[in-house]
């Protein structure tokens, strides 16, 4: 029971101590855990605890412990990761981006030249399926800039 007590105090809360407990501040439950051992020594000293008692919240401190800095790893390492695939997914996507943009951008342009030779070679009346062939155009893109 005392062992039971101690852990809750050190939280300030009556937590099961198999339940999941949410460790709003790592520095400040350090502190306490740090404590919390301090105590539990000086309470073995002066007879107020068992060896057993202190031994147990020994234990259970140290499992807290690693727990704690087990739990508090894993996130700074889930939050790494998180920041590292975020900023190499936007790269990546901002790259793929441009060089879709360059690449329509290329395909536009090549177009364009395209018709405009097209269209100066309809400016000199040469024969529409001479100057789709010379201007790798469809047949049908050819009639319709001769009409517009």
């Amino acid at each position: 029971m005392a062992v039971v007590q101690f852990i809750n105090g050190l939280f300030e809360a009556n937590h099961p101590l198999d339940s999941v407990v949410e460790y709003p501040n790592t520095e400040n439950v350090s502190r306490k855990l740090r404590k919390l051992l301090s105590d539990a020594e000086r309470s073995v000293k002066t007879g107020l605890m068992s060896e057993a008692d202190g031994r147990a919240v020994v234990e259970y401190t140290e499992k807290l412990y690693r727990e704690l800095y087990q739990g508090y790893d894993e996130l700074k390492e889930a939050d790494v990761m998180l920041k590292d695939w975020i900023l190499t997914y936007s790269e990546e996507a901002e790259l793929k981006g441009r060089e879709e943009g360059r690449k329509e951008g290329m395909e536009k342009g090549i177009e364009k030249g395209r018709e405009e030779v097209a269209r100066s070679m309809l400016a000199r009346g040469m024969a529409l399926p001479d100057i789709a062939e010379i201007a790798g155009l469809s047949l049908d893109k050819i009639q319709a800039l001769s009409q517009g």
